[in-house]
């Protein structure tokens, strides 16, 4: 997602975790992760405008993740969802 508007990195997040659901809704649940690279926001005016987004729309889908402070990513658990 890094390098996107917020806007449209939100659309391929939605996109992207919905895809997954039901590409694995028969997969059985395991060691699964996904990381979600959203940068650190170093770079932005704004300050960590993706992160701060992803990370509530990871929250409102009640995403068990993990942030990964200094990396500017997520890891998330792909089954939790």
């Amino acid at each position: 997602l890094h390098g996107f508007t917020k806007e449209k990195a939100l659309s391929k997040l939605a996109f992207f975790l919905d895809r997954h659901k039901q590409l694995h809704k028969h997969t059985s649940p395991g060691n699964d992760t996904v990381e979600i690279i959203t940068g650190s926001g170093k770079h932005s005016p704004h300050g960590p405008v993706l992160r701060q987004a992803v990370e509530k729309v990871l929250i409102q889908r009640q995403i068990t993740f993990q942030l990964n402070r200094g990396k500017g990513s997520f890891t998330v658990d792909a089954f939790s969802y």
